[in-house]
């Protein structure tokens, strides 16, 4: 026991003083915040535009189709230019949709909408503009036409057009919670599975690197020939099992500083995300920010029974 305690402690000390080792606690956490962090600061600063509402809409439905689209763009855009309907035949629709990319790109106009029979029967229209690529952009141009197609059905079918804007303008949110053996539990679906995925990638990354550093300590002792000295003093069931555990241990150690520096990150940074999520708005105090992030954090986390902690130390040992 008392060599198992000294190949142990070397392995251990040895790697945790490491610079690598240092360097990638600090930075784990840090990576881990960027990749989740800045995509939502992307997708925050990427938001719709204002004047989706500057845009040529080609009418080839003989229905007034596009006075309905252009009318519910102006509605929801009051500050962007007004849309210009050109209502035009299906055998000219290929010469005006030529016609309205030169205007696009001489930035007369953002892009250009077409309906036609296809858009009235509810099955696809076609946006072409410099704002193609921005999916928050098509989103709303998109959910303008359907509702627009939506609602020249139901007025057709002798429902009032207030009745229509009436049923079809809620906006339906939908959470989800997850019911086990014991009732509700804190947390939703989604959070489950992303808490499932994070742990299952974490595993992963752990078992292969210090797999791989289990390896390289005994490669590196057969070619400086230091085992010989060592096995003569040592079994080999002795070091093979010191050089697991105390590599074992350094992985525990940097997953738990990972874990306590991300709760850290989360605590102190939330609040400062949510306060630039939040500008332009009437946003609360800094305290009521912070209260709310550790609220969120708090939900957001799926419960953790002990059982499923112990099997998920038992995965990371067997691994």
């Amino acid at each position: 026991m008392g060599k198992l305690l000294v190949v142990f402690k070397r392995e251990y000390l040895e790697r945790v003083r490491s610079k690598w080792f240092l360097i990638g606690t600090l930075l784990g956490p840090v990576f881990f915040a960027l990749i989740t962090v800045v995509p939502i600061l992307i997708s925050s600063k990427t938001k719709s535009s204002s004047d989706l509402a500057d845009v040529i809409v080609l009418d080839a439905t003989s229905s007034g189709m596009g006075e309905r689209v252009a009318r519910a763009l102006r509605e929801r855009f009051p500050l962007s230019p007004a849309p210009d309907v050109r209502a035009v035949s299906a055998d000219a629709l290929t010469g005006a949709q030529d016609r309205a990319t030169i205007e696009v790109q001489h930035k007369e106009r953002r892009g250009y909408l077409v309906l036609d029979s296809s858009t009235v029967a509810g099955k696809s229209a076609l946006y072409a503009g410099r704002n193609a690529s921005s999916l928050g952009d098509v989103e709303i141009i998109s959910s303008v036409v359907r509702q627009q197609v939506l609602a020249e059905r139901l007025q057709a079918d002798g429902l009032a057009p207030a009745r229509i804007a009436a049923l079809t303008g809620s906006r339906l949110d939908v959470r989800t919670e997850k019911i086990g053996d014991e009732g509700r539990e804190k947390g939703s679906g989604i959070s489950n599975v992303i808490f499932g995925y994070v742990i299952a990638l974490l595993l992963y990354m752990m078992i292969v690197l210090y797999g791989q550093t289990i390896l390289r300590g005994v490669m590196e002792e057969k070619t400086t020939r230091v085992a010989e000295v060592v096995v003569s003093s040592v079994s080999t069931d002795t070091l093979l099992a010191g050089k697991v555990l105390g590599v074992g241990l350094v992985a525990v150690t940097q997953v738990v500083a990972w874990v306590l520096l991300t709760i850290g990150l989360a605590l102190y940074g939330l609040p400062l995300l949510a306060k630039d999520l939040s500008a332009g708005s009437a946003a609360g105090a800094p305290g009521a920010a912070s209260a709310s992030s550790m609220g969120a954090l708090a939900g957001a986390m799926p419960s953790l029974s002990l059982g499923t902690g112990l099997a998920l130390l038992c995965f990371f040992v067997l691994g």
